[in-house]
């Protein structure tokens, strides 16, 4: 749906760079998206695609932060409930390519000034 909100928003490097992190007005282009495509991304045919190319985790990231931030029913119009966990939900990838943890909301990420906050060392 938004491969850059994934990878600006998963991939730590990118909170050094200002502006390149998570915001609302990436949510708002998947909701965008979201609201012109959804019969196409409500078929299985879409579901089946992203379990071939395996990149149901990175989907699920970013459609779970969008449902529980904006409220969407996106994640369960789709049939993705469960699919991730809380522990995948939470994490980053770090600048020495390891899985980092960060402790907050996504809501509360949007609005927090220094994101390295949230990162758990």
């Amino acid at each position: 749906m938004n491969r850059r909100l994934f990878k600006e928003a998963w991939i730590e490097l990118t909170l050094e760079m200002n502006g390149k992190d998570v915001n609302l007005s990436k949510f708002g282009d998947v909701v965008r998206i979201w609201q012109i495509h959804q019969n196409r991304f409500r078929s299985e045919e879409f579901v089946e695609i992203i379990e071939r190319f395996d990149i149901i985790q990175p989907v699920v990231w970013v459609l779970e932060h969008l449902y529980r931030s904006l409220n969407t029913n996106i994640v369960s119009a789709l049939g993705l409930e469960g699919r991730v966990t809380e522990e995948w939900l939470s994490s980053a990838g770090s600048n020495n390519g390891k899985v980092r943890q960060w402790q907050a909301t996504m809501r509360e990420r949007l609005f927090c000034k220094d994101r390295y906050q949230l990162f758990s060392s």
